[in-house]
This record gives structure tokens, C-alpha cells and sequence, in this order.
């Protein structure tokens, strides 16, 4: 279910990229983005108590760095009776257009 969750976000930044590369750029910054629900409404950490995905014990956030391209680093994090659990993925966004 995490990996669902980190591709899912990984996919809306590629359409926010394909929409407007100028505004990704504009969502670089040195704190994460928490992507609770696909929106840029959170520009901080996700809080470990109440940012949860809906319906999920997941939060997920992304970190944006450089600006072409941009890194984009997505997780997918939670704990549980295990203990803390942690899906990453690392994706590179270029402004495709301007090749």
C-alpha cells in the first residue's frame, strides 16, 4: 500500500510538472512538502500525529531540490507495533519542453 501511495504522489507532481515546470520550480525549498491529500496546502513535515493520509496510519511527504532538474524525493512513512516503517522514492524532473 506504500509503494501505491508514493507512485500516486510521484505521478501528480509529474502532471504539476507538465502543467507548469515554472511553478514546480517555485516549490523547491529546504523543508519538506506534506502531501496528505495531492495539494500544496502543507509547506512543512507532516505532523506525526495528525497528517495522516485519509483512512491510512501512512504520512507522505516530498522534498524538492535543484531546479532542472528537480529532485523530488517521496515518502511514505508509519509505524506500527513493528515499529517505524519507510517507503522512498527518488524521481528527476526537467522541464521536457525546452529540449
Amino acid at each position: 500500500m506504500a509503494n501505491r501511495y508514493a507512485q500516486e504522489a510521484t505521478e501528480w507532481l509529474r502532471r504539476e510538472r507538465d502543467t507548469d515546470f515554472t511553478l514546480l520550480q517555485g516549490h523547491v525549498q529546504v523543508f519538506p512538502w506534506c502531501l496528505t491529500n495531492l495539494d500544496w496546502s502543507k509547506p512543512s513535515a507532516c505532523s506525526p500525529d495528525s497528517d495522516f493520509i485519509p483512512s491510512t496510519i501512512l504520512l507522505r511527504d516530498v522534498s524538492l531540490t535543484g531546479t532542472d532538474p528537480i529532485t523530488a524525493t517521496v515518502k511514505v512513512y508509519w509505524k506500527d507495533s513493528q515499529g517505524d516503517h519507510e517507503v522512498r522514492s527518488v524521481t528527476y524532473f526537467t522541464d521536457w519542453r525546452q529540449r
